[in-house]
């Protein structure tokens, strides 16, 4: 689904979400930001409801621009922690939000609820999008300003939430699914890298279709090759270290899905999204005990799930939010496993952009 400022694809996009959730959307104040600028004063971010609000960032002019679908539980409090998810490559946030929402998964694992959107009419290329825009076209030659990051955009838009909410925490986890867990691996990489401060306190990656492997030889976006002006050994020393999760359906081995990755350096990682993740993990592993630093990835493998978000999702928040496990298991017992009316079991996800790889 493409997204569009034409304002009848916007009704369409709003009355595409759950009853439940459709009547209670409300467009928030534009935040006119440039890096991180402050909140504009007519924000305000609702408790109890969901609602939607238009964040602006980058150095170039007109100024990128993206919808936040947004939900803070309504026993929200300053402690309160908080979750992007991000998209696969068909950019629709307001799916994976309301994917969050019908199975109730703010409230029964605690947490605020940020959904970025990355249309395809603002980031019409992967590189905009799966590889975080660090460079034009994933050409390593012609990095783009920090501030123009993908990464940098959600790092700002934390960063509103705490000036609108007043919250006080310090961090934020992340999730992806498919091309979203493209997105999220890489942003755990670059968005710590120059000593900056890293705040992700967990990050999932679910079921990436390629990954960019630890390593300053294999050429970006599949290693991290090329990329020495923003990102050295160093900052592969600290994103080893970081708190990665790879989470992996073990049903997603479809050698032959139709937009699986086929180009020879993918291939090197393996025949399919399963062996990929697995492979992902591994380099890594290796890697940290050749450099030696401590190994802060995990992995995990959930049982008779393919390449499916709502079910990886699901899944994902033990490992987002483990304290809160119990009480959500206790919480959804006798709900039952069904799949939501209306919304796909399978998150196939592809994209190109001229001069990038074919295949999520």
């Amino acid at each position: 689904a493409t997204s569009s400022s034409c304002p009848r694809h916007e009704e369409h996009r709003i009355k595409s979400m759950p009853p439940s959730i459709a009547h209670d959307v409300r467009v928030g104040g534009s935040l006119s930001a440039s890096g991180l600028a402050g909140v504009a004063p007519e924000l305000s971010l609702g408790v109890g409801k969901p609602g939607i609000f238009e964040f602006r960032f980058g150095t170039k002019s007109p100024q990128k621009k993206m919808r936040i679908f947004y939900y803070l539980p309504a026993f929200w409090s300053v402690s309160t922690p908080v979750l992007f998810v991000m998209h696969g490559v068909k950019r629709d946030a307001d799916k994976y939000f309301s994917k969050m929402m019908r199975k109730d998964l703010p409230n029964k694992y605690g947490f605020a609820l940020l959904c970025p959107e990355f249309s395809l009419d603002v980031f019409p290329s992967r590189s905009g999008y799966n590889s975080g825009n660090v460079f034009r076209k994933e050409n390593t030659n012609f990095p783009n300003d920090r501030a123009d990051w993908g990464f940098s955009a959600v790092e700002s838009v934390f960063d509103h939430y705490l000036s609108a909410t007043g919250s006080g925490v310090s961090g934020y986890h992340i999730y992806g699914h498919s091309a979203g867990a493209q997105f999220v691996h890489r942003h755990l990489a670059f968005i710590g890298a120059d000593d900056r401060p890293l705040r992700v306190i967990r990050a999932v990656a679910a079921n990436a279709g390629f990954y960019t492997e630890p390593s300053l030889d294999i050429q970006f976006p599949f290693g991290f090759g090329g990329a020495e002006a923003v990102f050295d050994v160093d900052d592969l020393k600290k994103y080893l270290q970081a708190p990665l999760t790879i989470v992996l359906g073990e049903r997603d081995d479809d050698t032959g899905h139709k937009h699986l990755n086929r180009s020879e350096r993918a291939m090197r990682q393996g025949p399919h999204r399963l062996a990929r993740g697995q492979h992902f993990f591994e380099a890594g592993e290796a890697r940290a005990r050749e450099l030696g630093v401590p190994f802060g990835w995990a992995l995990h493998f959930v049982p008779g799930v393919g390449h499916s978000d709502s079910r990886m999702g699901r899944a994902a928040m033990q490992f987002l939010f483990p304290h809160h496990a119990d009480v959500a298991a206790t919480s959804a017992a006798g709900a039952g496993g069904e799949e939501e009316p209306g919304l796909s079991d399978s998150d196939s996800e592809s994209g190109t952009g001229s001069g990038e790889v074919s295949g999520e």
